[in-house]
């Protein structure tokens, strides 16, 4: 099974970077755990993508295009372990796969592999649905330095940024 199986809302992603983006390289830009909700514990994870485009920039970097922030929520959780968020948090993965408990419930691991700064594994009930509850906004960043301004991908164009 691919990761945008499990994921509501997947095309919106993949419009976006013409496929489903590589993971290699994201950085986790923020992780907010809540416990209740109508959808029961939850784990929201922000991470910041991009594509490459095979070239060289004159500075001798790998050029990158289509920089976005990409929001994960994942509801039903029924474990989840984080460490080592700092500064970056470099992936070098982010991976979904189906899993039956040891209780006979069928959840959806995801794990989190680190380069750098964070790990982590979590895992969601699913019942068969869709587990990951959305890519939500997909948004057009242009860093500047450490900061990232953020504005709707429909707005990419306008701004001259993230294409």
């Amino acid at each position: 099974m691919t990761s945008e199986q499990f994921i509501v809302d997947a095309d919106k992603v993949i419009a976006r970077f013409g496929e489903w983006p590589h993971s290699h390289d994201m950085e986790v830009v923020s992780l907010h755990r809540e416990r209740g909700g109508p959808g029961g514990p939850s784990v929201d994870f922000l991470v910041f993508a991009w594509t490459y485009t095979g070239r060289v920039t004159p500075e001798g970097h790998y050029e990158q295009t289509k920089h976005s922030l990409i929001r994960f929520r994942c509801e039903r959780v029924k474990d989840n372990v984080f460490e080592g968020f700092n500064l970056q948090n470099v992936l070098d993965g982010l991976n979904f796969s189906p899993t039956v408990s040891s209780e006979g419930i069928h959840t959806v691991q995801v794990r989190l592999p680190s380069i750098y700064g964070i790990e982590g594994l979590l895992e969601c009930e699913h019942d068969h649905r869709d587990v990951i509850q959305s890519l939500l906004t997909v948004f057009c960043v242009h860093r500047k330095s450490d900061r990232y301004s953020r504005r709707p991908a429909s707005a990419c164009a306008a701004f001259g940024i993230g294409r």
